[in-house]
């Protein structure tokens, strides 16, 4: 009796042994939480572009925790995201928890983007949901980037070429070739101008030494204007407006004493008759002048005593 009670004993602590190690494997085998590390936080999406449980939790390149449920809301169509991650790490209850792509294949994860809040997300929180664009997807844009460009540039080197076949077609070609001949003959020109500066270069010498001289005076005649430019300056700050008005207004005075008919410079000036006077005048004595030096001794008797 005892033996079997044993062998019971035995078989029962066997088949808890066996169904606890069971739920344990269970639960490491789904990633499950066993003794009690990890915190739940919940975030909510519109389109989970491929997004799976057990999916990684990356927090700065770290996987942090996982995926651990993904429920679907009928009502407002959306998905919403229950994720396990560690108790060693802790987030601001601003983050974001976005949709991103883990490796070139496309595979999905979610990627932590910490806030700014001093607030840490608690056990069952919820945060922000977003997603941005997968490797394969910036790859592609990149890729159409380049193709458009690419084509842009295929487009004006076909344009070039045309451009360059119709330069040396047949019609353009004589002149082309005219072209060419006078830009030789242009060459050959030059050359000869610089063989022929090159045998006068003494005197080329000589005239740079006298454009230099000529400058020197021009710059000391400069010089001697600016100076005398200062003088005048000087000069005229130096007069008196009152005494140049006064001298104005005497010469206006003389001009109109000169100009008036009544006065003797305005008779001399306006009134004809006393040049004709003197003009009669000055030609009788011219003539008598002339009489004299013709016959002297009928004007001029000399008695010696």
């Amino acid at each position: 009796m005892n033996w079997k009670n044993n062998k019971e004993l035995k078989i029962g602590v066997f088949v808890i042994v066996v169904l606890c190690a069971s739920f344990l494997v269970i639960n490491y085998l789904r990633n499950g939480d066993i003794f009690n590390r990890e915190y739940e936080i919940t975030a909510e999406y519109e389109d989970l572009q491929g997004l799976l449980p057990s999916a990684p939790v990356i927090y700065r390149g770290y996987r942090a925790g996982q995926v651990a449920g993904i429920e679907y809301d009928k009502e407002s169509g959306m998905f919403s995201v229950t994720c396990s991650v560690s108790r060693d790490f802790t987030f601001p209850d601003d983050s974001r928890l976005v949709i991103t792509g883990t490796d070139i294949m496309g595979t999905k994860g979610l990627k932590v983007i910490p806030g700014q809040s001093e607030t840490a997300v608690p056990d069952g929180g919820r945060l922000e949901g977003g997603a941005e664009p997968d490797m394969i997807a910036s790859l592609a844009g990149s890729v159409t980037s380049l193709a458009s460009k690419l084509e842009n540039t295929l487009d004006s080197l076909d344009a070039v070429v045309g451009n360059v076949n119709r330069l040396f077609g047949e019609k353009n070609r004589i002149s082309v070739e005219r072209t060419l001949e006078h830009l030789e003959k242009t060459a050959s020109n030059v050359e000869a101008l610089s063989e022929a500066i090159g045998g006068k270069s003494e005197e080329f010498a000589a005239f740079a030494e006298s454009l230099n001289s000529l400058a020197a005076n021009l710059d000391s005649t400069l010089n001697m204007a600016g100076n005398a430019v200062s003088d005048i300056a000087e000069i005229t700050a130096a007069v008196d407006p009152q005494e140049v008005a006064s001298v104005l207004s005497s010469f206006r005075s003389l001009l109109g004493s000169i100009q008036d008919p009544d006065g003797s410079l305005g008779l001399l000036m306006k009134d004809d008759s006393l040049y004709r006077s003197l003009d009669s005048l000055l030609t009788d004595v011219n003539s008598l002048v002339k009489k004299i030096e013709e016959n002297p001794k009928k004007y001029i008797r000399i008695s010696v005593f």
